[in-house]
């Protein structure tokens, strides 16, 4: 399982260009629950049959005795299930059920998607899930060092934070893709990010009043940002701020 994730998270960077989108969602509820998602859109993928083939057969020839099919997949874990968590503590096993990772691929319906959930009580009990993860992909070659050991989402815990009772806050110490990609080949990648696009969708629990985050659009409960992918990247654009609801 873990090569076939490694492999999953590499070609998405080596194989994509326009093709490859993240959506981020912060789902908040007023006694500080919630749920952030990430999804990364690959379906562009199904419409170009060169590539397709070339990740179907990188995916066969990895996944082995799995005898994955990537065109054909609905399927969900926690990552309570990655076997680099079968040294973990009883406790520690239980925090990592809180996180799901889930995954569909239809050659008919041409979609090919991938996403992680964490389900939070507060933002307190996301750090200790990063830290959980962080012992889970400390090796830096199981499905934690592609989704949160390598750099990507990484410090999502220090992401969010409530300043007040209906001020919610994005710090922008913790830029959501540090890490994504070396300094030497930034410029390769730039060519192949060209169009992709990396959105945020805030739901919070009561109407927005406003919100500090740049570009931000507002929509009732709902503030939506969306920027190109190298320009996230690169720190180009300013993702924090606050947004206050009633």
């Amino acid at each position: 399982m873990k090569r076939f994730w490694t492999l999953l998270l590499g070609s998405s960077l080596l194989f994509l260009t326009s093709c490859f989108d993240i959506i981020e969602e912060v789902h908040l509820k007023r006694d500080g629950s919630g749920k952030y998602i990430v999804t990364t859109d690959m379906s562009g993928l199904m419409s170009d049959g060169f590539m397709k083939q070339a990740l179907e057969e990188a995916v066969k020839s990895e996944s082995g005795d799995l005898n994955m099919n990537l065109m054909d997949m609905d399927s969900s874990f926690t990552f309570a299930n990655a076997p680099e968590a079968a040294n973990l503590s009883a406790a520690d096993q239980k925090i990592l059920e809180k996180v799901v990772i889930t995954m569909k691929g239809s050659e008919k319906e041409e979609v090919l998607t991938m996403g992680m959930t964490v389900n939070f009580d507060s933002f307190a009990e996301m750090e200790k899930i990063a830290e959980v993860m962080k012992k889970v992909s400390k090796d830096g070659d199981g499905p934690g060092a592609g989704l949160m050991g390598g750099g990507q989402f990484s410090d999502f815990s220090k992401m969010f934070s409530m300043k007040k009772k209906k001020l919610f806050s994005r710090t922008g110490t913790s830029q959501p893709l540090d890490g994504l990609i070396q300094d030497d080949m930034k410029e390769m990648m730039s060519m192949m990010l060209a169009g992709a696009s990396y959105k945020t969708i805030y739901q919070m629990p009561g109407k927005v009043k406003k919100s500090t985050i740049p570009n931000a659009e507002i929509d009732g409960k709902t503030v939506t940002v969306e920027h190109s992918m190298l320009d996230v990247i690169n720190q180009k654009v300013k993702i924090d701020g606050d947004i206050k609801f009633k």
